[in-house]
């Protein structure tokens, strides 16, 4: 019987701390700061503690102006010296073609050119072609067919250093 009550003692205190157990609620005052990690809350919490995306806000004040770059390559050579070279020829009229070349001095390249053409009389236009040639020089060609010839002068503009 000694047996029996001991028995029935031990079930009580049993099921008197189960139904304490059960009825213990915890709140925020009893869990310590820093005690809760990620790891501890549910994917269910989490998706739950995340709010919906919020309006765009407001561009911030200009910051200040950045430390200056690294200075950049050092760019081709431009031009440093030009120099004009000319060439003159009388042009008699009434033939197909004829033509006036300037040359550019020895380690110089043409860069532009031009001509120009002082007739001999005052009746019909010479047509005229000018170009710049791989050999450093500027070719101006004349068709004096329906006019009277002239003075033909073709100019070169020459610079040292220059690669086309």
């Amino acid at each position: 019987m000694r047996n029996a009550l001991i028995a029935a003692v031990v079930a009580a205190v049993v099921a008197a701390a189960s139904s304490t157990a059960a009825a213990i609620v915890v709140t925020s005052k009893n869990i310590k700061n820093g005690t809760i990690q990620t790891v501890d809350i549910s994917a269910g919490a989490k998706r739950a503690l995340k709010g919906a995306r919020g309006p765009r806000g407001f561009p911030g004040a200009r910051g200040s102006q950045g430390a200056q770059g690294p200075p950049g390559p050092q760019g081709l050579q431009g031009i440093q010296r030009l120099v004009a070279v000319s060439a003159t020829k009388t042009i008699p009229g009434g033939i197909a073609a004829d033509t006036v070349v300037a040359t550019c001095p020895s380690g110089m390249a043409v860069v532009s050119g031009g001509f120009h053409l002082v007739p001999a009389g005052s009746t019909g236009t010479p047509t005229v072609t000018s170009s710049g040639s791989a050999t450093n020089a500027w070719s101006v060609t004349v068709d004096t067919t329906e006019s009277p010839g002239g003075d033909l002068t073709s100019t070169a503009y020459c610079s040292p250093n220059v690669t086309g």
